[in-house]
């Protein structure tokens, strides 16, 4: 029998919010106080600030190129270790709670190591342990395929897990629990005048996501989307109003309100590398088996444009994740195909609605970043986002003036009230 999903809640926290023992202790709290609300209560932890890297850093330390296997089954531990703790910090605060792992957690998973896609959940455990009056805490990041191996979920795991158990029980609603305030017009980091939205659509989060903004995974929101979940991101270290991601088919006038301009925000990323590939005159234009060959390795390239035949010889240049550069030339080797690359490069995006239906943006853009001596090498256009490439150096002053240019700084909040900058 399962538990009314009205009722339930889904709780993921990130791994900042877990770093220590003070932190954990302030997250059971907020766990308790839905708990005390009447609410049944899933937690997704992921590993505790840090650990997955240090993990990483030892296994690197035994064997230069360790196992795929060995390494997802120790990484899980991090996030074991995350949902245990939380578990004991909930019941010393009056709250039954149980953690679950591996094949505990009901996620059935399929892939590859280190690239596992959920398949599907079963989660008659985790309504036992709710009709018992539990709060049930999750190990995210992993699932187990159903020949047991362990998987992780690649980046993002743990919020996509989060999201997918939210589908599962259907719940409406996910609340993540990270080290910021919400989702900006930028990074406020890099831009002061950046603003927090209060609302904003799936659709462009996603793109945001993608873009390079760091706050949620592309197919976390993409998972959202395709199952009516709204997504309330929220600071785990201080108060604050947070920003909701509206699913497509859910949200109303407020969640539109972010939109209504076709410019929502500026992305952008530096962890990129801009690569051509490219053969000599040859009979067999090979262009396909390249592309699958990316895509067997879920290679995900970006900005891509494709010149020439297979009687002049074909050259295809796109944008690169700099974690998966050397796999894509050894794909490209193993095709007799030559190939250039340069690692000192970022993306920066305009994401909103309706850009092909405005060309008056692109070229504002284009025409402000000339204006600031600022060199794009390359961009895209789809409805959803522009991408340009600029030199690594000048991204952060390319995101400036791309954010002042638009207007960013002064649209009105989704209340209706001017935003002061």
């Amino acid at each position: 029998m399962s538990v009314d999903s009205g009722a339930i809640r889904v709780v993921k926290f990130g791994g900042t919010s877990l770093a220590d023992a003070d932190l954990v202790a302030a997250a059971a709290q907020k766990v308790v106080s839905l708990a005390d609300g009447g609410y049944s209560v899933v937690v997704v932890v992921s590993a505790q600030g840090g650990t997955t890297n240090e993990l990483l850093s030892a296994a690197r330390a035994i064997a230069r190129k360790p196992s795929a296997r060995e390494v997802d089954q120790l990484l899980i531990t991090g996030e074991a270790a995350s949902a245990a703790l939380l578990a004991m910090a909930v019941d010393a605060r009056g709250r039954a709670a149980t953690s679950l792992v591996g094949v505990q957690t009901g996620i059935r998973a399929q892939g590859r190591h280190g690239w596992g896609r959920m398949a599907e959940i079963d989660r008659r455990r985790i309504d036992v342990l709710l009709h018992k009056g539990h709060v049930v805490v999750v190990a995210g990041f992993h699932g187990v395929t159903f020949k047991e191996e362990v998987l992780t979920l690649g980046r993002g795991g743990s919020d996509t897990a989060a999201v997918g158990l939210a589908a599962a029980l259907g719940a409406s609603d996910c609340e993540i629990y990270t080290d910021v305030d919400g989702v900006f017009t930028a990074d406020p980091h890099l831009v002061p005048a950046a603003r927090l939205l209060a609302g904003v659509s799936a659709e462009v989060m996603v793109e945001m996501s993608y873009a390079g903004a760091r706050v949620l995974h592309p197919r976390a929101v993409d998972l959202a989307l395709r199952h009516c979940i709204d997504i309330h991101v929220r600071n785990s270290l201080r108060p604050s109003t947070g920003t909701t991601v509206f699913s497509g088919l859910r949200k109303g006038i407020q969640g539109m309100i972010e939109d209504s301009g076709a410019v929502v925000g500026v992305a952008h990323d530096r962890a990129k590398a801009r690569v051509i590939v490219w053969n000599r005159p040859s009979s067999l234009d090979c262009t396909p088996e390249f592309l699958g060959a990316l895509a067997e390795e879920s290679i995900e390239i970006d900005v891509v444009v494709r010149q020439g035949s297979s009687e002049s010889g074909f050259e295809l240049d796109f944008v690169v994740s700099l974690d998966q550069l050397d796999a894509v030339f050894e794909a490209a080797a193993e095709l007799g195909l030559e190939t250039t690359s340069d690692r000192n490069i970022a993306t920066v995006s305009l994401v909103g609605t309706r850009m092909l239906e405005r060309p008056g943006i692109l070229s504002r853009s284009l025409s402000s970043l000339r204006s600031s001596r600022i060199e794009v090498k390359s961009f895209s256009v789809a409805q959803n986002r522009i991408s340009l490439i600029v030199p690594e150096e000048h991204s952060g002053s390319a995101v400036n003036v791309l954010h002042r240019s638009m207007g960013l700084a002064s649209r009105r909040d989704c209340s209706g009230s001017e935003v002061n900058v």
